[in-house]
């Protein structure tokens, strides 16, 4: 029976069940490394700039002190150069914060949001999510359960119950994504925020 209903359309509506889930976690997972990778980038310069500030401040006071003037010049041109230090050190030490609050979790975690979550509103989406990632399973299940017994129920065709449940859970995977990108940006405009204020 089964070798039966994997020849023709049925094929494609099998890669289908398969695929949409697989898809899902594939995007999620690839937006989870972009943005990993878009951090370490921003960060890097960051870093960057702060070695060339660092640098500058070196070779400005070397040239300054090498020109003859009054102590209260050189007193004053000294506190500039601390300042830009300063500035500097700013620069790379809230980098250095910000690299010890990535999450070590591992990529599989952060995909299915299994790590704590600070906001209140961030923990509300990530039920939202577990009820959409369930809701999706059960119709990739039905529509299987649908073509392995061949039984669509009464006033239905088994192709139009499987392809039904296959859009359903497509389009319940689209809103699974949007789910976990909410949380995530809430959770991390709040982390912005404390950061901020603790600044």
């Amino acid at each position: 029976m089964l070798w039966r209903m994997l020849a023709g359309p049925e094929i494609a509506t099998i890669l289908g069940a398969v695929l949409v889930p697989v898809l899902t976690a594939v995007l999620g997972a690839v937006g989870i490394l972009l943005r990993d990778r878009s951090k370490t980038g921003r960060r890097k310069l960051q870093m960057e700039d702060a070695g060339r500030r660092v640098a500058l401040a070196n070779e400005w006071w070397q040239a300054r002190q090498s020109v003859p003037s009054s102590p209260e010049t050189l007193q004053a041109d000294a506190s500039r150069v601390l300042t830009w230090l300063d500035t500097a050190a700013e620069a790379f030490g809230g980098q250095q914060a910000a690299s010890t609050d990535l999450r070590p979790e591992s990529l599989g975690r952060r995909l299915v949001l299994a790590y704590p979550f600070r906001r209140w509103t961030a923990r509300l989406v990530r039920v939202g999510f577990y009820v959409d990632l369930g809701l999706m399973l059960i119709m990739l299940l039905t529509s299987m359960q649908v073509m392995v017994t061949g039984d669509a129920g009464p006033g239905r065709t088994m192709q139009d119950r499987v392809v039904w449940g296959l859009i359903s859970a497509f389009l319940l995977g689209l809103v699974a994504l949007g789910l976990r990108l909410w949380a995530v940006t809430i959770e991390e405009v709040a982390a912005r925020r404390a950061a901020a204020v603790t600044a």
